[in-house]
């Protein structure tokens, strides 16, 4: 629970209940429960905490999860601006995701390469951090350095993508150092270079690193530098002040100040004064490093030889799927401008007008496309691309937007939303019924498809169309992401079978699974689960995405 006292003496409330988000309003007439809280959508998560800075911005913060566990921990804020929140209800603006920047392929780059064990700084600095702190506590009592070490292995597993990451060609893509991130203190306001700077702790489960954020567009974009070691224990806050031109760092634990850190060029480093005494060097990853497998001809050795034509439409296929362009046409024949358009009438469309096919803009050496297209009540267009040096390893990827109004021209492409330093794919722009004009699209976390995440964006009629002004970006009012976690269903392992139906244990992040002695014991029905390796899958998504593949296939091979 917070509690921000306003200027007038009124005070807002904001608690979990649940895990959902809640808010009153205590004025000299009593404490009143907020039910409108307009831009927020059934807000999820913990530790709330609400800021009011120098232009009187109501700001809310948390912490979501995108499943049980901390390491999937994901830092949410709102803002409402003065004037839109009142004793009846507050009316937040931008309800969106905050992503720290820990390390990892986040480059100057345009184009992420992963990380490379033997060029990454990230984990060998992270590696030295925590062997200083082991060997200063290698005196205490209870110190093990077998423990410190499995720890520090585990941590430099994490950090290089071994663990927790993806693999793609040589090097990884750590999925770690982009999200467990959670909101542990208030933030605070700092005037840097002649800019305001709203300034944010937040704190690493995985890496048990503090990080400060700091956003110079009113929490646009967030960015962060360097990190200080520390452990926190999940009740314990981080208190942020101004000290003689630079920023302090207290822990408050268990009701005790303990002085942590000291950063005096905006963390572009830390001057420690953490003790580490109450540091735990504990491994608790569930993830293991996949172990290279050597493969040795024992016999002979084939330097050349003629692949089989199994082998080469195998090599084939796997071109296309790491999206190389077969293309053998000579270079001096390949056509350099786009080849000239004739309208033709299409069989099957006559009455009504012959398509006509339009250049948005000239052609660019960037990668444009996964386009898509909007025609609003009055007939104006609306379309969205992405554009970048690459897809999903295109660190400077963003999301561009062109309109033509009614009876004119496209106008210049605008951009309209980009992650920073993250590839923002495939964008959707759609009208519903209501005539609210819908947006979507993703930005790449990992620079990887499997860690994309979704996110929407929305504007109501009158709030989008040109001839009201709006020359570029709609005035979204909606802002928020797509959280397909299912995190209350995931049980883990049967503990029991009773009338005729296995029985899941309390909710531990896990896929509901029966082991092979319990299926022996109980068998169940072939389309009720999915057999990976030892263990019988009854997660009802996964079996249910397995089924309607089945039939999908059936379906194809029907030919219906």
């Amino acid at each position: 629970m917070d509690i921000l006292k306003l200027s007038s003496g009124d005070e807002i409330k904001v608690l979990s209940l649940n895990n959902e988000i809640a808010f009153s309003y205590t004025s000299s007439d009593g404490e009143v429960y907020l039910p409108a809280v307009k831009g927020l959508q059934r807000a999820k998560g913990k530790n709330p905490m609400l800021y009011k800075d120098k232009d009187d911005t109501l700001w809310l913060f948390y912490t979501a999860y995108l499943c049980v566990d901390e390491s999937t921990a994901q830092i949410m804020s709102a803002y409402a601006l003065k004037g839109e929140y009142t004793a009846h209800e507050i009316n937040f603006k931008r309800h969106d995701a905050l992503y720290p920047r820990l390390g990892g392929s986040f480059t100057n780059e345009r184009q992420s390469a992963g990380v490379s064990e033997k060029e990454d700084d990230f984990s060998r600095e992270l590696v030295r951090r925590y062997t200083l702190l082991a060997e200063s506590l290698q005196e205490t009592d209870g110190f093990s350095w077998a423990q410190a070490e499995s720890y520090i292995n585990e941590k430099r597993s994490l950090a290089l993508g071994k663990l927790y990451g993806v693999k793609i060609a040589e090097n990884n893509y750590p999925f770690a150092r982009r999200i467990g991130f959670s909101l542990k203190g208030h933030p605070i306001e700092v005037l840097h270079e002649g800019k305001t700077a709203l300034v944010l702790p937040v704190y690493s489960e995985i890496f048990n690193c503090l990080i400060l954020l700091y956003s110079f567009d009113k929490g646009e974009n967030y960015d962060s530098k360097d990190y200080l070691i520390c452990y926190l224990n999940p009740e314990d806050t981080i208190v942020l002040t101004k000290e003689n031109g630079g920023i302090k760092a207290v822990k408050n634990s268990k009701g005790k100040d303990v002085e942590i850190g000291f950063t005096s060029d905006f963390q572009k480093s830390w001057q420690s004064l953490y003790s580490g005494t109450d540091f735990i060097f504990k491994t608790d990853s569930v993830f293991t490093p996949k172990v290279k497998k050597e493969r040795f001809r024992t016999k002979r050795i084939k330097v050349f030889g003629k692949p089989s034509l199994k082998r080469f439409l195998s090599i084939l296929n796997n071109v296309v799927k790491t999206e190389g362009v077969l293309d053998f046409t000579s270079k001096s024949k390949r056509p350099s401008i786009p080849a000239e358009f004739s309208p033709k009438q299409i069989k099957g469309l006559s009455g009504y007008e012959t398509p006509v096919i339009e250049d948005i803009f000239p052609p660019i050496k960037e990668h444009a496309h996964g386009s898509g297209i909007a025609c609003l009540p009055d007939g104006e267009l609306i379309s969205v691309w992405f554009q970048s040096d690459g897809e999903r390893k295109g660190n400077d990827g963003r999301i561009l937007a062109a309109r033509k109004p009614v009876g004119g021209a496209w106008l210049e492409p605008f951009e309209i939303a980009d992650v920073k330093g993250m590839a923002d794919c495939n964008p959707t722009i759609y009208l519903g019924h209501d005539d609210r004009l819908w947006f979507f699209w993703y930005p790449v976390l990992s620079n990887a498809w499997e860690t994309s995440q979704t996110k929407y964006r929305y504007a109501d009629k009158g709030n989008y169309e040109y001839k009201n002004g709006f020359k570029t970006i709609p005035n979204f009012t909606g802002y928020g992401l797509l959280n397909p976690g299912r995190c209350d269903e995931l049980q883990g392992k049967a503990i029991g079978f009773e009338k005729g139906e296995y029985i899941y244990g309390e909710v531990n992040g896990e896929c509901r699974y029966i082991s092979e002695k319990q299926f022996r014991q109980n068998p169940i029905p072939e389309l009720s689960y999915v057999k990976i390796e030892d263990r019988y899958i009854t997660d009802p998504f996964v079996v249910a995405l397995r089924n309607s593949t089945i039939d999908f296939i059936k379906y194809i091979r029907e030919g219906r």
